[in-house]
């Protein structure tokens, strides 16, 4: 019987390339894009020690090779994405399933590299990525899904192409291996059809920069082993094609609003057909089409609703060659099964891989690792239960609560991946809706800015975000190396144990609150743009959240009581349930972890400006969760002081106010240096806008001081 073996990639490398004798190392490497970058990030550390790399592709090296990439295509033990590292004698040896895996690997190597040691000390292990789907959610600022200055100041930083090398790179050393790029209608600034030539008003020229544009965007994204998909808002058109053919009229601006009657005409339909085939066609590169099924297709019964989506993209993104992948966003509405039925029973039109997303508890995914409810309330679990065959779930964990601040909770992530371990879940994805990190509009210049792009001063988010889908074993360890060697410091323990105790502070008030929608709550900020409709209290005052509705907040989990509840408990004299979780215990821990975050940075003095500014930012989160705990208190004693109407309960609510209102000074004082205000989409665009007693366009919590005032105000002069 003959049998065929199939070689792929495995890394040799010879430990004497550190010997003193030792000026060039070489390496033999399958010409891959993917491996050949990991190479390229290798050979940058080695060049920085004074080595020279020296490249070859030689099918089979030569005892002269330092490294040799010789690859297995079915290692024992090693999926896709995964790789091995082994030493054996004098060489490091890299396996991997596939060109990202090795890449990775390589990526790996370096890690270990930077901490001081040599390829002699590199540990040996076997990683396999725990998630197939790592993804970053990015809405691009043209024809975006709403209009504001926040998000229109990104387009000339999202249109170089430099950022986007830059962005790439973060995600590859992340270990993301995804990114959706979400557009109302994308299409147009893509290709020109023949057929609708009216649906475009860019010039041939424009164009021809354009497709250049995409090219070159989703080649380095290629090189990266990071899928690109383009995500459209399903029965949009451009506003060019909107005027020129009276239809969809809501294409024509944005602010005519996302929600509402969507246009069923045949017209619209073909239309989208059309320029969907012509963008697969024209990019090849392109790893995939999305489609969000919920905006502006109200109007007809949810299954001619769920039908449209099916004969607009079903079979066109199933037949495109080269083969795509299909990234379809479910709903409450349509209903799940509706949903779930439509992508099984089209199997056969379909391509092999789909990828069906929920939004995590809506869109503020950063606040319980338990699953309450997706987008529009649904708290089904028939999206994968039963297990589905033809697609896998992906869970969105939106961020829509802190945008200033530095954070990164990695118990919090673990967590979350580790309960939601479940048959059917493929992978997450991460991102704003109200946000994009590009051009860094929110820090004010100064020496303590040294990075160029928003993101990268958010490297604590991705990083631990990234590199714990990918292997949530990960230990902290690799995360205080990253601020030791970002700060060149020796306390990054400190630094890292400080983000941790301070970072539930985001996360308890938004699973005490329980927002819904993306303008609901604002963590950093404690603001509420629009309230939840989830049955809570409101005060009409203003965006900030007042003592009222924190005391009549409706929770996440049916586990957390309120203030109002819980002093029911209490003045009925009854037994509270030991599953409950009460006010004070929240306010215990924010208090407690807060001062252990604070006594951490007492002695951490440093004359390096960005790192003083990191060490603001932990900072200003635990005095932000002092004021959240002692908000907490004065609510719980103001409650009290109205059932019982004994006035010591007020001065004591009273009390707790004005050590609130200090910790809030506190904030101001700690952020004053790095920020001053900025706009926030969840105060309102042109479309939707809370009318409140006290509008606020910018936000920062100067701003609100008055409105922090305002509570004490309210419980001294309080009159039932």
């Amino acid at each position: 019987m003959l049998r065929f073996f199939f070689l792929i990639p495995l890394i040799f490398i010879n430990l004497s390339v550190f010997g003193q004798s030792k000026q060039k190392i070489t390496i033999n490497a399958p010409d891959h894009i993917s491996i050949q970058y990991g190479i390229k990030q290798l050979s940058k550390f080695y060049t920085e020690k004074g080595l020279s790399v020296d490249v070859s592709s030689k099918e089979e090296g030569d005892d002269k090779v330092d490294v040799l990439i010789i690859l297995s295509e079915t290692p024992m033990g090693i999926e896709a994405e995964g790789f091995r590292i082994s030493q054996e004698q004098t060489t490091l040896r890299l396996e991997a399933s596939d060109a990202a895996g090795a890449m990775y690997g390589i990526l790996d190597i370096l890690d270990q590299l930077k901490t001081g040691g040599t390829l002699g000390d590199i540990r040996d292990k076997t990683i396999n990525p725990a998630h197939a789907f790592r993804g970053i959610k990015f809405n691009l600022p043209w024809s975006s899904y709403r209009e504001h200055e926040s998000l229109q100041v990104h387009t000339n930083t999202v249109r170089d192409l430099t950022y986007w090398e830059k962005f790439f790179d973060m995600m590859a050393e992340n270990r993301f291996n995804a990114i959706t790029l979400f557009s109302i209608h994308p299409w147009p600034f893509m290709v020109k059809s023949d057929k609708y030539p009216e649906a475009s008003s860019l010039s041939e020229g424009e164009l021809k920069e354009w497709i250049a544009y995409w090219h070159t965007l989703f080649g380095m994204a290629k090189e990266r082993s990071i899928k690109v998909f383009m995500v459209n808002f399903n029965i949009y058109v451009s506003p060019e094609f909107a005027r020129a053919h009276d239809v969809a009229k809501y294409s024509e601006h944005l602010n005519w609003g996302y929600n509402g009657k969507g246009d069923y005409s045949p017209l619209v339909q073909e239309y989208n057909r059309e320029m969907v085939k012509l963008v697969l066609e024209e990019y090849p590169e392109l790893s995939g089409i999305g489609v969000s099924q919920n905006e502006r297709m109200e109007g007809v019964t949810e299954e001619v609703w769920q039908q449209w989506i099916v004969d607009t993209y079903f079979d066109l993104i199933g037949e495109a060659k080269p083969e795509r992948e299909f990234f379809l966003r479910g709903h409450t509405h349509p209903a799940p099964d509706l949903t779930r039925e439509a992508v099984e029973k089209n199997k056969a039109i379909l391509p092999s891989t789909v990828w069906l997303d929920l939004k995590f508890n809506w869109s503020h995914g950063h606040a319980t690792p338990d699953l309450h409810y997706i987008h529009g309330g649904s708290d089904s679990d028939f999206w994968w239960n039963p297990t589905p065959e033809n697609y896998q779930v992906v869970f969105t964990i939106r961020n829509e609560d802190f945008f200033v601040l530095r954070w990164g909770q990695a118990d919090f992530i673990r967590q979350l991946l580790q309960k939601n371990n479940l048959p059917g879940i493929g992978g997450y994805l991460i991102g704003s809706e109200t946000y994009i990190p590009a051009y860094d509009y929110i820090t004010r210049p100064g020496a303590h800015k040294t990075w160029e792009y928003a993101f990268e001063k958010q490297w604590l988010f991705y990083q631990t975000w990234g590199r714990l889908l990918y292997d949530p074993k990960t230990e902290d360890s690799h995360f205080v190396e990253s601020f030791d060697k970002r700060y060149a410091i020796d306390y990054g323990d400190k630094l890292f144990e400080a983000h941790q105790l301070v970072g539930i502070m985001p996360l308890r008030l938004a699973s005490y609150f329980g927002a819904t929608w993306d303008f609901t709550l604002y963590s950093e900020g404690f603001l509420s743009g629009f309230r939840p409709w989830r049955g809570e209290v409101v005060d009409n005052t203003s965006a900030f959240l007042s003592i009222e509705e924190i005391i009549g907040s409706k929770p996440i989990s049916p586990d957390w009581l309120n203030i109002a509840e819980y002093v029911k408990y209490t003045l009925n004299s009854q037994t509270i349930p030991e599953e409950k979780t009460t006010p004070l215990e929240l306010a215990r821990e924010l208090e407690d972890k807060s001062s252990q975050a604070l006594d951490l940075l007492k002695t951490i003095k440093s004359n390096d400006p960005t790192l003083m500014h990191e060490v603001a930012d932990i900072k200003a989160w635990a005095y932000l969760a002092k004021y959240f705990a002692a908000k907490l208190q004065a609510g719980v004693e103001f409650e009290t002081y109205k059932g019982t109407k004994e006035s010591n309960y007020q001065k004591q609510a009273l009390a707790s106010l004005q050590k609130a209102k200090e910790y809030w000074s506190e904030v101001i004082k700690i952020t004053s240096p790095y920020f001053e205000e900025i706009p926030l989409l969840h105060f309102g665009d042109d479309f939707l806008r809370e009318e409140f007693e006290k509008p606020v366009d910018k936000f920062s919590w100067k701003n609100f001081e008055d409105q922090v005032q305002r509570d004490i105000d309210y419980v001294r002069n309080f009159k039932e």
